[in-house]
């Protein structure tokens, strides 16, 4: 169950954090740090096109990452902050403070202001299923065509961000991706300066 960490313990990262490690350069398994979770966070930046209300309700969503490190379900809280910063987006780029989320994304699709090559995730995942193509990792005959990752997103990002406004017991350390995914689709509604 979760409990209100102890004072003299405030400032100590999550104990679920000892749960996951990275692969240096040098080959070797290391526990993050709260610097790797800095460094995430601040990799997921806004253009300086996307208007300032925009990217200043995205640093929150960023902000919950660090904190994160501290308290493990932060992470949950971020990447819902990062899709209702990039429904407040769509809804700015459309000029309509009205219409939901799936919505507004379908418009901003059909009307190419995002495109699957805006987001680094939907590329590396083209790029993986590719490789293991050509390596013959991928098995039978016939592969169907994957659909578009803005037709994926079109379904995610809508459920989503319903299934954690409205309650949920989802936990995961998946933020970073989530938020790397929002800040993509934002940039790409704002032209850069």
């Amino acid at each position: 169950m979760e409990a209100l960490k102890p004072f003299e313990e405030i400032l100590e990262a999550d104990i679920r954090q000892q749960s996951f490690v990275k692969l240096t350069e040098q080959g070797k398994f290391e526990n993050n740090t709260l610097r790797d979770f800095y460094n995430c966070a601040k990799a997921r930046e806004l253009h300086d096109g996307v208007p300032e209300r925009i990217r200043n309700h995205f640093q929150t969503a960023r902000h919950l990452l660090i904190y994160a490190w501290f308290y493990y379900p932060f992470h949950v809280t971020a990447m819902f902050h990062a899709l209702v910063t990039a429904e407040f987006a769509l809804k700015l780029r459309a000029g309509s403070q009205r219409g939901g989320f799936e919505r507004l994304l379908k418009q901003a699709i059909q009307n190419g202001w995002i495109r699957d090559e805006g987001f680094a995730h939907g590329r590396h995942i083209k790029e993986r299923l590719k490789r293991q193509r050509e390596e013959g990792k991928v098995f039978g005959h016939e592969y169907p065509e994957v659909e578009s990752y803005c037709t994926t997103l079109l379904r995610v990002l809508p459920f989503l961000r319903n299934e954690l406004a409205h309650g949920t017991s989802m936990l995961h350390n998946e933020s970073p991706k989530w938020l790397r995914i929002c800040a993509d689709l934002i940039n790409q509604l704002f032209p850069k300066p």
